[in-house]
């Protein structure tokens, strides 16, 4: 099957939707692939007010069942600035993921998630990567074992809004604090700042780029 980009877009804190647009704009950057540009929760998908970003990896496991083998998840604030999916054939586990640089983990993972993940001796070792832009090419190994896990901490409450009593915690980040961690353990090569990019930030080198 052709390759697959996946964006849900549903208005709270912002117009998501209206700005979803602008990522449906470029999205023929992407070559011949398929897309599943969403505005409400299919059956079977859980809602955000339920686990939060849960949705996100629901809709991959429904599309790895369909048959698909290599699928982007992309927000709403989302560009494309070239086909992301090049970075999958790059990748060396199958696992395409971005470094959040400037926001340690330790900063953004609650209690429950650290005891739930076994990372609390090495935290301050991990990456926090991007939740808003991330790769899964099903054809390598273990990247079915990889969603897997991911989907378990959701069931744990490992996504969900917690607190910490760590020194410096700001706020949970939910999936991305836990795709951190899983990542982390499985040695998924993080890809540096500047492949995904603020607009101020673009080069010739930047795949992506947040926000306009």
């Amino acid at each position: 099957m052709k390759p697959l980009i996946i964006s849900l877009a549903i208005n709270g804190r912002d117009n998501y939707i209206e700005k979803q647009k602008k990522l449906i704009e470029t999205l023929h950057l992407a070559g011949d692939c398929d897309t599943w540009i969403l505005n409400e929760y299919p059956k079977g998908v859980t809602p955000h007010e339920i686990t939060p970003y849960k949705f996100k990896y629901d809709l991959i496991k429904q599309a790895y069942k369909k048959g698909y083998m290599k699928i982007f998840w992309l927000d709403s604030t989302m560009r494309l600035l070239k086909n992301p999916f090049e970075l999958l054939e790059q990748s060396n586990l199958g696992i395409v993921a971005f470094d959040n640089t400037g926001h340690p983990l330790y900063k953004y993972i609650t209690d429950l998630a650290v005891e739930n993940l076994g990372c609390g001796y090495y935290l301050h070792e991990i990456k926090n990567t991007w939740g808003g832009a991330l790769g899964f090419d099903f054809d390598k190994t273990n990247v079915e074992y990889i969603l897997a896990e991911i989907l378990h901490q959701a069931s744990t409450g490992s996504f969900d809004n917690g607190t910490s009593i760590r020194e410096g915690f700001v706020a949970a980040r939910h999936d991305q604090s836990v795709n951190s961690v899983v990542f982390y353990d499985w040695d998924v090569n993080i890809l540096d700042y500047g492949i995904i990019a603020a607009k101020k930030h673009v080069t010739d080198k930047t795949y992506i780029q947040y926000g306009d």
